[in-house]
């Protein structure tokens, strides 16, 4: 039997403020959406949209934590680099996966 909520319930820990966060893999929508990132949008676009995929992506926890985008424009530069760095791991490992036959799997 394939068991569905396994896949629903791994999580990427985080620790924020001394607490730690668990953050649910990236969904297939929330990865189509990081792809957009590559579009070519004005300097301005492309922060509001790292930011919003920042937010979005940390708020899709199992910890009840609730991030604003307030508190993602206060971070670092440098923390929203380690950030994105997380999700594009979490979707290079899903990809690499020999036990999972993506789409990107089949163009190689």
């Amino acid at each position: 039997m394939l068991d569905l909520d396994k896949y629903l319930t791994e999580t990427i820990d985080i620790k924020y403020q001394g607490k730690s966060v668990k953050v649910i893999q990236p969904s297939v929508a929330f990865v189509k959406r990081f792809g957009e990132l590559s579009e070519d949008k004005s300097q301005e676009e492309l922060m509001d949209t790292q930011i919003d995929i920042v937010k979005d992506f940390l708020n899709n926890n199992t910890s009840g934590q609730e991030f604003t985008k307030e508190q993602i424009e206060q971070l670092p530069q440098k923390a929203i680099i380690a950030i994105f760095s997380e999700i594009t791991k979490a979707i290079n490992n899903i990809d690499n996966d020999p036990n999972c036959k993506s789409q990107s799997q089949e163009e190689k």
